[in-house]
């Protein structure tokens, strides 16, 4: 209760909801808490609540859990960029090797047709189909 009490007006909303009930004036009830706090956090205790324990093992299994994921996460976008980079590495240079196929495919046909139309060849049919109609 004292960590919800710090001013004058903590106690009047606290007094106007009737949760607080008693015969100190409003001046005094925050001093009396905050001297309760000081007091009370300045004690050190050997040994630690149950809920305080509690409260520690929460944490810490809760921090293992983010570190885990964090962890995983690393390493899965790790993979995911070392086979992103080899798609490129990959797609770069089949297109490379594909274009240069392409280029001699190209210069392969316009150097047959031009020697078909200089010496004439017009009776052998070339086609590319395998089947004609």
């Amino acid at each position: 209760m004292c960590g919800l009490i710090t001013n004058v007006n903590d106690v009047k909303l606290l007094k106007r909801h009737k949760i607080i009930d008693g015969d100190l004036c409003e001046d005094e009830v925050p001093k009396f808490c905050i001297g309760m706090r000081t007091s009370t956090q300045t004690v050190k205790r050997r040994k630690k609540s149950e809920l305080q324990e509690k409260i520690v093992e929460d944490n810490r299994v809760y921090k293992s859990r983010r570190r885990m994921l964090y962890v995983r996460m690393r390493k899965v976008s790790y993979w995911l960029l070392v086979v992103l980079r080899a798609i490129s590495i990959f797609a770069g240079a089949s297109l490379k090797i594909l274009a240069f196929i392409i280029s001699l495919a190209t210069v392969f046909l316009l150097t047959s047709q031009a020697y078909c139309e200089a010496y004439g060849c017009a009776k052998t049919k070339v086609s590319l189909l395998t089947f004609s109609t």
